[in-house]
């Protein structure tokens, strides 16, 4: 095994190295990834609640005429406290809710369900690992994201263009 090398030493113990990954920077299609332009107009998004003095149901506005734009490259910051709508937003622009007034639109057009597969958003109750670095878990996603289509140069291809 070329990990394992045995090291002459009073004590007994066996050294083990991790060898490091093959990496091809060359360009291919997997780093062909469409820019894409996302825009949200007058996005209102309201629910029904059961108010706890009362009982009785009530309309609660979450997203109150939110508009917005996300360009290719750039990094767009959503914040707020607890419960002023930052996940319901990203839930109505990603294409997870569907029941909201205003439009959705993805490089000029309709978000569609062929939008679905080109972008989404990782959910913020999704498990990190604080032991992992950045690369190790992009590469543990694109390992079970990508699967068997794409072999091993492909997927590391594609962790090194997201982290670029």
């Amino acid at each position: 095994m070329d990990s394992i090398e045995l090291i002459k030493s009073p004590h007994h113990f066996i050294q083990v190295s991790t060898p490091l990954p093959y990496i091809d920077t060359s360009e291919d299609l997997l780093l062909d990834v469409p820019k894409m332009t996302l825009k949200w107009k007058y996005v209102t998004r309201s629910v029904q609640i059961k108010n706890a003095n009362t009982k009785e149901m009530e309309t609660k506005v979450i997203l109150n005429d939110v508009s917005g734009t996300a360009l290719p490259g750039e990094l767009v910051v959503i914040m707020g406290p607890s419960g002023a709508g930052k996940s319901s937003l990203l839930d109505v622009i990603s294409g997870r809710q569907r029941d909201f007034k205003g439009s959705v639109y993805v490089n000029g057009s309709k978000w569609n369900k062929s939008t679905n597969k080109k972008a989404s958003y990782v959910m913020q109750d999704d498990i990190f690992y604080s032991t992992l670095t950045v690369r190790e878990h992009l590469t543990f996603q694109a390992e079970l994201r990508m699967g068997k289509q794409f072999n091993v140069k492909q997927r590391e291809q594609r962790v090194n263009y997201v982290i670029e």
